[in-house]
């Protein structure tokens, strides 16, 4: 199969919001198929190539992996304005309903850089298929344009809800604008209903993955003599983050001094400064661990070593970092809640998943967890846990696409 995955953001970002294509496209391209990735530039400063370079470019590619296509965005003067800031809400507000109205989105100016390449990828590429992922309507625009020169059926991807990202007095116009896709997939049950209410299209959930490697990593349990609790991901507000701290500080008042010396409170996410402020009145009570961003392999051995690992949940999407977490096969506590999709996947990977909706169930919960310490338990069912792997859930995306496309030659020409 040939097929151009289409995202905003570069794949070298060192964010969520990259890794999903990113990685589905890696895993095309190793089961032998003809991928290319076309993306934002990765800074301001880099220049998009010739399209005559382009063009040679994919002649010569070793398809073994994909072809990356970044595109710089073109000069657009009021998106320019529009993303330094301080402009008058009513002069903001118009220049965001203009571009959703008459251009591609608020990122036209990259969609509009793209475009030299639409007709060569159509031609000499011929995709079978483009898959765009929403995180703006420019991707979805990049997507549908480059599949209609070619002839090609079009499929969107939802990995974040319309409703926040879109102005609500254009929702239904951009998902009429948007509603040709052949194919919808969602990356959870939680986007699969909230793209219900825009489109008609039944979604097909494909969820981000693991690596297959880390998933099979021989279990490796917490040392006996000690307590780690770990948090991973964003703080969000702040507010959820201040009662967790508060609850964490309860539990270790409870312990005797030579008990809270054997714990460790240890956070790997973006918002270190954060907790680092949040976690001052711990310092007395426990070691504390701080880490910026982890590669994902680091982040998941810390994950292992842990007796318990946390997250604080945001009812605005569903969090991948939670099929992270049961790979880990640790037991994971979310803060202050989480939806039924949660639990559902926890069955299905035997996760020890605990939802703690107050700070008093999280001090009850740290404590339960203490009384077992020294107590390994194997969690999780590493078959079930492989099927959230790359390479399982690429496989339930091909078989999707499959369905769409058609018989088309490749032509080297």
């Amino acid at each position: 199969m040939r097929a151009v995955f289409v995202n905003y953001v570069h794949p070298d970002v060192p964010h969520v919001s990259a890794m999903r294509v990113r990685c589905f496209a890696d895993v095309l391209a190793q089961k032998g198929h003809q991928i290319v990735l076309l993306t934002r530039t990765l800074n301001d400063t880099e220049a998009s190539k010739p399209a005559e370079q382009v063009a040679s470019e994919l002649l010569s590619h070793d398809w073994s992996r994909p072809y990356h296509l970044a595109c710089a965005p073109l000069p657009d003067p009021r998106l320019q304005a529009l993303r330094r800031g301080g402009l008058l809400r009513p002069v903001r507000m118009a220049i965001i309903a203009w571009h959703y109205l008459f251009r591609t989105g608020v990122f036209s100016d990259w969609a509009e850089g793209s475009r030299p390449y639409w007709q060569v990828l159509a031609e000499l590429f011929r995709p079978e298929v483009t898959w765009g992922t929403f995180g703006n309507t420019d991707t979805l625009a990049v997507a549908r344009g480059i599949a209609r020169l070619a002839g090609a059926p079009w499929a969107m991807d939802v990995k974040d809800s319309w409703d926040p990202f879109i102005p609500w007095l254009l929702r239904g116009i951009l998902a009429k604008r948007f509603g040709d896709a052949a194919v919808i997939t969602v990356n959870s049950l939680f986007q699969a209903e909230r793209s219900r209410r825009w489109f008609s299209q039944e979604p097909s959930i494909i969820y981000s993955g693991v690596p297959a490697h880390l998933i099979e990593l021989p279990l490796n349990f917490p040392q006996e003599d000690g307590f780690r609790i770990t948090l991973i991901g964003s703080a969000y507000n702040g507010e959820n983050l201040e009662v967790f701290v508060s609850g964490l500080r309860v539990w270790l008042s409870g312990l005797r001094p030579p008990e809270r010396s054997k714990v460790t409170f240890s956070y790997a996410g973006a918002d270190v400064k954060a907790v680092e402020r949040a976690c001052t009145d711990l310092a007395n009570l426990c070691r504390i661990e701080l880490h910026t961003y982890l590669e994902l392999d680091k982040l998941m051995r810390l994950c292992m070593a842990s007796n318990v690992n946390c997250y604080l949940w945001s009812p605005r999407g569903f969090h991948h970092k939670l099929i992270e977490l049961f790979c880990c096969r640790r037991p994971i506590i979310s803060f202050p809640g989480e939806y039924a999709e949660a639990f559902v996947l926890a069955k299905e990977t035997r996760g020890d998943f605990n939802c703690c909706k107050t700070e008093n169930e999280l001090v009850c919960c740290f404590g339960l967890l203490w009384s077992k310490r020294g107590k390994p338990q194997v969690i999780g069912d590493t078959s079930a846990l492989c099927r959230f792997s790359w390479d399982a859930q690429g496989d339930r995306l091909l078989k999707l696409m499959r369905t769409i496309v058609g018989d088309r030659p490749f032509i080297r020409s």
